[in-house]
C-alpha cells in the first residue's frame, strides 16, 4: 500500500495497482481518484444511495486514530462502518473516523441517528470540504480496491475514510 502525508500521485498509484491487479476499468478508476462525492458518483451510476449502519459507536482515539483525525489521545471520535448501497444492493464497504468535536451539533446529530451516506450530510449541512486521498490499493486474493482518504475544512480533519469495493460491481 503507498502512503504519504497528504496526497499521493493518482495516476502513478493507479499505475502500479493495475501492474498488481490488472485492468482497472474507467469506472473504478474514477471512484478510485475523486475528489469530490463518491455519493454523487454513485448516484448517477445506480439510483438513489443509502447506507445500510453495521457499527456505529463513539470511542476514544488511540494514539494512532488521534494522528489520523489530528486530535488529542483519549479525545471520542465516531466510529461508523457502512454499506453504501444502491437498490439495497451493497457498493462499497466503507469505515469512518469523525472528529466529533469538529462537526456541527445538527451535522453530529444526523450523524449519530440517520443512516444517510456521508456525502449526503455533507451536502445537507453545506459543510465546504475538500478530500485529501492518502492510499490507494488492491486486495487480490478477495477482488477488492481500496482507498482511503480525509475530509477537510476549515484546514481542520473531520473525517478518515477507508472504502472497498469490487470493480464487478461497477
Amino acid at each position: 500500500m503507498s502512503k504519504a502525508q497528504g496526497s499521493i500521485n493518482l495516476n502513478a498509484e493507479i499505475k502500479k495497482l493495475e501492474k498488481k491487479f490488472g485492468k482497472i476499468s474507467d469506472v473504478c478508476k474514477i471512484l478510485l481518484s475523486t475528489d469530490g462525492s463518491v455519493t454523487d458518483i454513485l448516484n448517477a451510476l445506480k439510483g438513489e444511495i443509502t447506507a445500510k449502519i453495521l457499527i456505529q459507536k463513539i470511542q476514544k482515539a488511540d494514539k494512532k486514530t488521534a494522528k489520523l483525525l489530528n486530535i488529542r489521545e483519549g479525545e471520542e471520535f465516531n466510529f461508523r462502518e457502512v454499506f453504501v448501497c444502491g437498490s439495497s444492493r451493497p457498493l462499497i464497504k466503507a469505515v469512518s473516523f469523525s472528529a466529533l468535536k469538529r462537526l456541527s451539533a445538527a451535522f453530529k446529530k444526523d450523524l449519530l441517528s440517520t443512516d444517510i451516506p456521508i456525502g449526503k450530510l455533507l451536502k445537507k449541512h453545506n459543510v465546504e470540504t475538500r478530500r485529501e486521498i492518502t492510499a490507494l490499493s488492491a486486495n487480490v486474493k478477495d477482488n477488492l480496491l481500496l482507498r482511503e482518504y480525509r475530509i477537510i475544512s476549515g484546514g481542520e480533519i473531520l473525517m478518515y475514510i477507508k472504502e472497498q469495493f469490487s470493480p464487478k460491481e461497477f
